[in-house]
């Protein structure tokens, strides 16, 4: 298969990608929902360690 005819069949499965600008727009919106993501599994973590350090001071 050709490169264009490869080309042309992806565009089927996300037509909205159709400039190099466009893949580059949509791969920061990727990393910015992983490093939202991150962030709010550290911050949960976080929370974690508080109540626990909180609910052993309150034990003894």
């Amino acid at each position: 298969m050709s490169l264009a005819a490869e080309a042309e069949k992806r565009r089927d499965f996300w037509p909205e990608i159709l400039t190099h600008s466009d893949i580059t727009a949509v791969q920061a919106g990727i990393e910015r929902k992983c490093d939202m993501h991150e962030a709010q599994i550290l911050h949960s973590r976080e929370k974690d360690d508080l109540s626990t350090i909180s609910h052993s001071w309150r034990v003894n």
